[in-house]
């Protein structure tokens, strides 16, 4: 399945129409239709969408398949594998704004599915 199919699933289980979440997201609906033919959408108007329907980009990008997101918790240093500076990094992270951190977390499976399709290898 792929991004707009998500979408459009998404919708659906929502009972909300593409026209409504257009005029939520101030997505000229030109744009929509654009996406219905092929058209790519942006990582930003992914994490949007993602968003506002209540679910994560890597899920409408098809690199899972649990629509639910899962939920932060922040982890103790020392603490399953993360070092002093992931957990620095984690302080930051917590600054950044929602739309900025749904960038990161979609980076961040886009390295780790990379690294998975390469065997593991670094």
């Amino acid at each position: 399945m792929n991004t707009f199919s998500r979408i459009q699933e998404r919708l659906s289980e929502k009972n909300i129409t593409s026209y409504r979440m257009c005029v939520d997201l101030n997505i000229p609906h030109t744009t929509f239709s654009g996406w219905k033919s092929g058209r790519t959408l942006s990582i930003k108007r992914i994490s949007e969408i993602a968003k506002y329907l209540d679910t994560t980009s890597a899920y409408l990008l098809g690199e899972t398949d649990n629509p639910t997101p899962a939920k932060e918790k922040a982890p103790a240093s020392g603490d399953e594998g993360f070092s002093d500076i992931d957990f620095a990094f984690f302080g930051g992270y917590r600054e950044l704004t929602p739309e900025d951190r749904e960038t990161l977390r979609v980076m961040a499976e886009h390295l780790r599915k990379r690294k998975n399709d390469a065997g593991g290898k670094d």
